[in-house]
């Protein structure tokens, strides 16, 4: 009995909170809505209750990482595909700065961090020690940058984080010096804040807190009836002109009001301000009976969708299930962007309250180490964010479609842990590792400690660790004395990619259309219409069978036989490819084949008789995909090689003498050739790159060519496309020309007889008149101008060629380009050429549906395209397009999926 009171004892002192730093602001701060700044005197008791003295303070000064494009801010927001604060204007940055640090009225020396401008250094005159506080005071002046989605403002529409000097967490584990990035919440001290905020009147300030004015809160009190509308107004200019001016918010009013909140203990002190927002004063009954004042912000347009009993039924649940709700007001702002703070959500849509109710308690009360453990407060959140939606019965097809996300990252050996530090995610796994994968962490911790027993686990942890900064150990320890089990092999999961639990046995399931199957359970054969055309088949009906799901399975294929109306023909294409993952330095290895079979010609005789000619080709392949030694890199290689067996059909004609005309009939040939291709690309937001190194050979001749891709961004959206290529084709013996003139290398548009790996689609692939003999395709030289009817064509050959090509949008929105050429091959540098060795063509292109299809219309070109345009063709015919119908890049999320080229 002695010795269970013993470890009872031990136990309970074991989960007694560490030290902890003590903090309290007093914050003055004076709102200028004209400059978008705040002028403001920080002064900060520091209580030092470490066990060792402290010799400097490391200070987080957040809004330098808005001050230019080198900080992590920046940097993560690139990683994370967002381009709007790296290309912003001068005026749209943030800084805080007139800063003069002192230490009970003493100046004190600072230095810069090493590496990040939101960091600094205090030097103190004298260490601190444990026990002992000081007061750090300074004055501040902030320059809010424009929001985007992290704090500052839009307009005069006000969201402010971070906004004064803090402290860095100094725990048991050292200093903890973080930047400020874009997804993960401020890694702070719980502390007392008292705060005094200056502002035109007539705005509404929605902050942490007990309002101590009394006058505001009457005036709070009849704030449900206001009403705002933007207005328009013809103003004059000085050229005597008229503008129409939009005004989005009322004017500000010239007397200021000064409002002053405490906040007993909190994380932060985040507020919001606009002059346009409607108030509405509720009540919530708590768990305990007590009553809570509510109060709702919005816009009057918003006004039907006003604070729903769900939201209040998501409370109570949260209220009783986690723990009591630790402050003493609950606020909801609609407007602005999903977040939370002490005592309050802000919300997009009114449909994110449950969720973002939840992230209240453990974001704002125990939140952990956000930087270092985002699944704490991350997966938590989910969890019972999740646990409500099903008990309320609410739409789940949200949490359905994020398992199904994670359920492919998984399947496609792309998903990654869940206990990692925020920072080491790439731009889809930190919602999916840190809120999905953890809540099923969670699910999974249940399963061995029983359901009861892990509410009971999560409870135990919310109220020992309200507003003290926790670790996993933390809730391990937790679990294991609640449980009395021990949950280590469940906590070291946290560590390990893949399934948390494989899924059992799959069944065989026939949908129409496709499937999506989050817990991974079934394998799903999917029928879906199919329609096609060419000139030649005419229109073409068929089905479409596959098994293209997500999570996606190892055997892919897909089938679409279709009969054709004009050629009474069964054509159709189909594709098969199967992953490998060695778990080694390769990623993944894909083989299959590719299967297409239609008609891509035809001759109608004196008689009306037509003769078809078609083709068919089967190309078994197999595709190396290296493995990047970082799991947030955007860039992806892969060694790919090809075999072609085509089967063709040729015009056999023959005079008939008898009736003194010419009749036609189709001759079977064939010919193969291999490919061989490494590519190494990179779908980085900011200047991606894509470059192929490709050989391909047959028995008669080589060719080896190098084509290159770069993007150079404009910073309102769209840039500039720069396209390089060179190539070199051998001959292998003797020159054939009958058997290889189709594989050289052209300058000039290449037409769909020039398709010789039938890789692209085309709907008159042998057509020399009309507008469908007007589609090329974009290889080798890219030049955008054709010379079909000359024998041999400008710029095509059998030697080397060179090229440069370049398009530029004109308008983010526009679809309209400008494109450019030049190049040059190796005939024109023969010594009896008379070809001019520089080529050139430019003009305008039109890009639809997401540059599947473009049209181009040359206006400027080399002489010799310009005498060739006046011998043969009308303006019209000069303009030409392409058809790409692309693959999905499901690359650039899931490297599984193997890049195909056709």
């Amino acid at each position: 009995m002695a010795l269970l009171c013993i470890v009872l004892a031990y136990t309970a002192h074991a989960q007694q909170p560490p030290w902890q730093q003590e903090l309290k602001y007093q914050l003055e701060v004076l709102l200028n809505d004209t400059a978008h700044t705040l002028d403001g005197f920080a002064k900060i008791h520091y209580t030092n209750h470490a066990p060792d003295s402290l010799h400097f303070i490391w200070m987080h000064l957040w809004p330098n990482a808005f001050r230019n494009d080198r900080t992590a801010y920046s940097e993560q927001q690139l990683h994370y595909r967002d381009t709007r604060f790296y290309f912003s204007r001068p005026e749209q940055k943030g800084y805080i700065n007139q800063l003069d640090f002192r230490i009970n009225e003493q100046p004190v020396p600072v230095e810069d961090h090493e590496e990040h401008q939101d960091i600094v250094k205090l030097l103190l005159n004298q260490p601190l020690a444990p026990g002992e506080t000081v007061v750090i005071t300074t004055p501040f002046h902030v320059q809010l940058p424009f929001n985007f989605g992290q704090g500052g403002h839009n307009g005069q529409l006000y969201e402010v984080v971070q906004w004064y000097p803090q402290p860095a967490v100094y725990d048991s584990k050292g200093w903890h010096t973080m930047p400020w990035r874009a997804r993960e919440t401020a890694y702070t001290h719980p502390a007392a804040f008292e705060v005094s905020i200056s502002l035109p009147a007539n705005y509404v300030l929605a902050a942490p807190g007990d309002l101590l004015n009394h006058a505001e809160k009457e005036w709070l009190a009849q704030r449900s009836a206001f009403e705002w509308n933007p207005t328009r107004q013809r103003v004059r200019l000085k050229n005597g002109q008229y503008t129409t001016v939009r005004q989005l918010q009322p004017d500000s009013d010239t007397a200021f009001k000064t409002l002053r909140f405490s906040l007993e203990k909190g994380y932060g002190f985040s507020w919001v301000a606009d002059k346009r927002l409607s108030v509405v004063q509720d009540t919530i009954a708590m768990a305990n009976g007590d009553i809570l004042p509510l109060q709702y912000y919005y816009l009057h347009r918003q006004a039907p969708r006003l604070l729903p009993e769900e939201a209040k039924a998501a409370f109570r649940f949260f209220d009783s299930s986690i723990m009591q709700y630790p402050y003493r007001q609950l606020q909801i702002v609609h407007l602005g962007n999903n977040r939370t703070y002490a005592g309050g959500i802000q919300i997009r849509h009114a449909r994110e309250i449950p969720e973002m109710l939840a992230r209240l308690w453990f974001e704002q009360a125990t939140p952990g180490n956000p930087l270092l453990y985002p699944w704490m407060s991350n997966g938590m959140a989910q969890w019972y964010s999740n646990d409500f939606l099903r008990i309320a019965g609410n739409d789940t097809r949200k949490e359905n479609a994020a398992r199904m996300a994670l359920a492919s990252v998984i399947a496609t050996r792309n998903d990654q842990p869940a206990g990692l530090p925020g920072e080491d995610y790439n731009a889809f796994n930190y919602s999916l590792s840190t809120r999905v994968k953890a809540a099923e962490w969670l699910n999974l911790l249940g399963a061995q400690t029983g359901d009861t027993s892990l509410r009971e686990i999560l409870k135990t942890y919310s109220h020992q660790w309200k507003f003290r900064n926790a670790y996993p150990e933390t809730l391990q320890q937790i679990a294991d004395s609640t449980s009395g089990m021990s949950t280590a092999a469940t906590f070291h999961l946290l560590s390990s990619r893949g399934w948390l639990q494989p899924p059992g046995k799959k069944k065989l399931r026939l949908t129409i259309g496709g499937g999506a199957d989050p817990a991974a359970r079934s394998h799903t054969i999917g029928l879906i219409p199919a329609l096609g055309y060419n000139h030649y088949d005419g229109w073409m009906a068929g089905l479409i069978v596959h098994n293209y799901q997500l999570p996606p399975a190892r055997l892919k294929f897909v089938a679409a036989p279709m009969f054709g109306t004009g050629s009474k023909q069964l054509n159709g294409m189909a594709r098969v490819a199967y992953t490998g993952y060695p778990n080694q330095r390769l990623h993944s290895w894909d083989a299959g084949f590719d299967f297409a079979k239609f008609t891509y010609n035809d001759f109608t005789d004196p008689d009306n008789r037509t003769t078809r000619l078609g083709f068919v080709k089967l190309a078994p392949w197999v595709q190396f995909n290296l493995k990047e030694r970082d799991a947030r890199s955007t860039r992806s290689s892969y060694l790919r090689l090809k075999y072609f067996f085509l089967s063709e059909d040729n015009f056999r004609f023959q005079y008939d003498s008898a009736t003194q005309q010419m009749r036609a009939d189709a001759a079977r040939a064939t010919r193969g050739f291999a490919q061989i291709k490494l590519v190494t690309e990179n779908y980085r937001v900011l200047y991606p790159y894509r470059a192929a190194l490709q050989w391909e050979s047959a028995a008669d001749f080589g060719k080896l060519s190098f084509t290159g891709n770069y993007l150079f961004n404009y910073p309102k959206g769209g840039g500039l496309n720069i396209r390089g290529f060179a190539g070199k084709f051998f001959y292998f013996g003797t020159k054939n020309y009958a058997t290889t003139s189709r594989y050289y290398l052209n300058m000039t548009g290449p037409n769909g007889t020039e398709d010789y790996a039938y890789a692209n689609y085309f709907i008159g692939r042998s057509e020399f008149q009309g507008w469908m003999s007007q589609q090329i395709m974009i290889r080798e030289g890219g030049f955008k101008v054709r010379t079909d009817l000359l024998g041999n064509k400008i710029g095509r050959t059998d030697q080397w060629l060179a090229a440069l090509n370049f398009n530029s949008t004109l308008h983010p929105k526009l679809p309209l380009k400008l494109f450019a050429d030049i190049g040059t091959y190796g005939k024109a540098w023969g010594m009896e050429s008379d070809q001019p060795r520089l080529l050139f063509d430019a003009g305008l292109q039109l890009s639809l549906l997401k540059n599947a299809v473009n049209v181009y219309m040359p206006l400027l070109y080399s002489n010799a395209y310009r005498d060739y345009f006046r011998m043969y063709t009308g303006f019209w015919q000069r303009i030409s397009f392409s058809i790409d119908i692309p693959s999905v890049h499901l690359r650039k999320i899931l490297t599984q999926f193997p890049h195909h080229d056709r």
